[in-house]
């Protein structure tokens, strides 16, 4: 199991259920500058994220995913 880090601004487009971020810092120097677009979707309290398309990595074809869940109001 690996990890991807990345950290930039980010535009929404909720009409086409997408997300671009725009690539300040990562761990990989080659998306640097570069905008990564992703696909979004809601349910319920989840959030998830991934690619576009597949990516290769590892010379493999990978589809790679990030889900978030609202955190509860802090009472």
């Amino acid at each position: 199991m690996g990890y991807v880090a990345y950290s930039g601004p980010y535009h929404t487009d909720e009409e086409k259920q997408h997300l671009t971020h725009s690539m300040f810092v990562s761990l990989f120097p080659n998306w640097m500058g570069q905008t990564q677009p992703r696909v979004v979707k809601i349910e319920g309290d989840l959030l998830h994220l991934s690619p576009a398309a597949p990516i290769r990595s590892g010379g493999k074809e990978t589809l790679s995913y990030l889900t978030w869940k609202r955190a509860e109001p802090n009472t």
